[in-house]
């Protein structure tokens, strides 16, 4: 699942689809809670936007925040001061953007075998 702001989880859907994934990306925070709250069980993988925002994103953090499934991608490098977000240290991986098609399929790829070990 790709959960964040149109322009960024477009990109990544297109680049994983492209990559042989079969992916779910809701359009905002509201929908992606939905499928965590029922399908949680069914995804390999979540690459969550560090600052999507919007109704439903607070609770999206909290079931993602120590999932060893979520990736973190984000525009910003640090999270701003008073910020409730997760550091990248609280998952097993964060993409800072500007990133690469590359970096993206590879950090995706570790991700997925790091799961199957």
């Amino acid at each position: 699942m790709i959960a964040g702001k149109a322009e960024g989880r477009e990109l990544l859907e297109r680049v994983l689809r492209m990559d042989g994934h079969e992916v779910i990306a809701p359009p905002d925070a509201e929908a992606a809670a939905a499928v965590l709250q029922n399908s949680m069980e069914k995804l390999d993988l979540i690459l969550m936007d560090r600052r999507m925002g919007g109704k439903g994103f607070e609770q999206v953090i909290e079931k993602t925040a120590s999932d060893p499934r979520a990736i973190f991608f984000s525009s910003w490098g640090r999270r701003p001061k008073g910020e409730n977000l997760p550091d990248s240290s609280d998952a097993d991986l964060s993409l800072m953007q500007p990133f690469s098609v590359a970096r993206v399929i590879e950090t995706v790829r570790e991700t997925l075998q790091l799961r199957k070990a």
